[in-house]
């Protein structure tokens, strides 16, 4: 446990700089982040820890650090010094100098961890809410893969910022395409981590799709465009990501194809989600949708 010297005044769990770079976190991690100064700079400390508490499943040591200093004085979740000792222990052993300051010459704990969901208003929902299933996170792929691979999951982080894709649904469609083998090339000629066909490669400008970070864009921008094609429906993206967009539009759903089908399982085993934001104006909408939300539409005027 924290001695009674490492428990901290409300004002001095906020005495640092709001500013602190956050250089190292992925845009998702810093995004929840900021959220969560925002909740505490706005006195909602039950929205800053859900969102810290967030951050630090992703492996964030500053989230631990500053979700470790809530727990010690009790804003915004109740009053722990042990889960408080166990949050700062886990940042220092990840380097992080405040926590290692707070800690001082006392053994860096390993012990409770929260529990996110837990950390939510009685009747209040979450996205990540335990009863639904939730996407494996960046911090898991990197934990899984050698070192020598561990920054790609870095570089998927900030091209997947960039055009606006969740970095886990990246992943999961490499590991199910690649493995994350740079060098595959497949009987059909698809090639590297995304498995560009040729004519995917040409459409996304990708002049040579062995190239890692090259293969990564072509591949994160065709995720973007099914996405917006398909109106946010992460099946069947995923089907025409496989099949090409074409074959769901003759099927109106996804294709009656075993590898297709197989192939869907499998990433949204890894990417449990429905539905993923997309860009609206990129491209027009898939007839698939289209007939599909008229189906609703005429549903609900029945009713």
């Amino acid at each position: 446990m924290l001695g009674t010297g490492l428990l901290l005044s409300v004002s001095a769990v906020f005495a640092d700089d709001p500013g602190a770079a956050l250089a190292d976190e992925s845009p998702h991690v810093a995004g929840l982040i900021d959220a969560a100064r925002a909740g505490e700079q706005a006195r909602d400390y039950p929205l800053a820890a859900q969102r810290y508490c967030e951050a630090a499943r992703e492996g964030s040591a500053e989230a631990m650090f500053r979700l470790g200093r809530l727990y010690s004085v009790g804003l915004g979740v109740r009053r722990d010094n042990a889960v408080a000792a166990s949050l700062l222990g886990s940042a220092s052993r990840l380097g992080h100098a405040g926590a290692q300051q707070m800690l001082g010459d006392l053994p860096a704990p390993e012990g409770r961890q929260p529990d996110c969901d837990s950390l939510l208003p009685s009747g209040a929902v979450s996205a990540d809410s335990a009863e639904t299933p939730q996407p494996r996170s960046t911090a898991h792929y990197a934990s899984v893969l050698p070192p020598g691979k561990r920054k790609l999951v870095k570089v998927v982080e900030t091209l997947a910022a960039r055009y606006k894709v969740d970095p886990r649904l990246v992943l999961a469609v490499i590991v199910a395409e690649s493995g994350f083998d740079a060098a595959a090339i497949s009987p059909k000629n698809a090639q590297g981590l995304m498995q560009l066909i040729p004519e995917t490669a040409e459409r996304f400008n990708v002049a040579d799709p062995l190239h890692p970070e090259q293969n990564l864009k072509g591949g994160i921008a065709y995720l973007r465009w099914l996405l917006a094609y398909f109106r946010g429906d992460v099946q069947l993206a995923l089907a025409g990501y496989n099949a090409g967009e074409r074959a769901v539009d003759k099927y109106r759903g996804v294709p009656p194809y075993e590898e297709t089908r197989a192939y869907v399982k499998r990433v949204l085993e890894l990417y449990p989600l429905a539905t993923h934001p997309y860009e609206d104006g990129l491209v027009a909408p898939s007839v698939t949708v289209i007939e599909r939300d008229a189906r609703v539409e005429a549903r609900k005027r029945r009713m």
